[in-house]
């Protein structure tokens, strides 16, 4: 199968070596010629355990030729969404499937916007990976795909799933894809800010008394908001729960956010507590705490990057 990878960070760069040791013909299409070459100097790495893989990664950057592919995955910060649309139209054919992979709620409009309902795949996937240098990836572990239709009466997705656990990335083709969404949205919602507010790994989030009652209330907010939009992700001590087990089982990570704000990087906030907030104020829903989380982060961003 011949797919294009849209970012060439941790998820796109895991992605690329798996499918490329499997036998497809994966590309990876760079943000710019800079990338481009800072990406062709060596091959990609995969670091697992004490072992590595490597694999010599084939690198493409916009502006593409029409040179349609079977599978675009996805794979940017969820700011980027637009432009990573625009970088892959012409990259898609009559029967091309796009696939996002993207954290949060929005990504998967803007695609449906710019391809159809016909041809979007929505996503989540729980693999650990860490972008340690351009074109290596810490593995930290396996995690369960899950993608479906992003619209209804889309693709199934069950081909895709198939092609991933294949490559070794355990996947699922779901149509009920928005639940699994919306639970990955309520662990982020919650983890994320924290994280990167207070500046520590996910793991202190559980040995601490007030992150946890904070954990609690944003996992509301979240679920009353869901269930608005036709998902039950059951009750609101049920869910907080699993969001501290999530915070326990990756102890020693440091979350995507806490990362960008560190490095002075724009965040995915607008697309995780921004994103509840808007909906919540849609449904006349109190979200007060995805509210200030969203603007303190919004803060330290102003903050980090002036």
């Amino acid at each position: 199968m011949r797919i294009a990878i849209v970012g060439p960070g941790a998820i796109g760069s895991l992605f690329y070596i798996r499918l490329s040791l499997a036998g497809h013909q994966p590309w990876l299409i760079a943000r710019d010629e800079r990338q481009a070459r800072a990406l062709s100097q060596t091959p990609l790495t995969l670091l697992e355990g004490e072992s590595s893989l490597q694999v010599k990664a084939k690198i493409l950057c916009p502006p593409l030729e029409s040179y349609p592919f079977d599978l675009v995955l996805i794979a940017t910060k969820a700011q980027d969404t637009k432009r990573a649309a625009e970088t892959a139209l012409p990259a898609l054919g009559p029967s091309t499937l796009v696939l996002t992979l993207q954290n949060g709620l929005g990504p998967q409009k803007i695609l449906l916007d710019a391809f159809g309902e016909g041809r979007v795949l929505a996503g989540t996937t729980a693999q650990g990976a860490t972008l340690l240098a351009p074109g290596v990836v810490r593995h930290g572990g396996d995690g369960e795909t899950y993608l479906g239709p992003a619209a209804k009466g889309g693709p199934s997705g069950e081909e895709i799933a198939r092609i991933l656990s294949l490559a070794g990335l355990k996947a699922s083709a779901t149509p009920e894809i928005f639940t699994y969404i919306w639970r990955k949205l309520a662990i982020n919602c919650a983890i994320n800010p924290l994280t990167a507010i207070l500046g520590v790994q996910n793991g202190e989030l559980a040995k601490n008394n007030a992150a946890k009652k904070i954990i609690a209330k944003v996992a509301g907010e979240v679920a009353a908001v869901a269930l608005k939009e036709g998902v039950d992700l059951g009750e609101e001590g049920q869910l907080a729960e699993k969001i501290i087990l999530v915070a326990e089982a990756t102890a020693q990570n440091r979350s995507s956010m806490l990362q960008d704000v560190a490095a002075g990087r724009l965040t995915e906030t607008d697309f995780i507590n921004g994103a509840v907030a808007a909906l919540g104020k849609k449904h006349s829903i109190p979200c007060p705490l995805n509210e200030t989380l969203h603007e303190m982060i919004k803060a330290l961003e102003a903050i980090k990057r002036s």
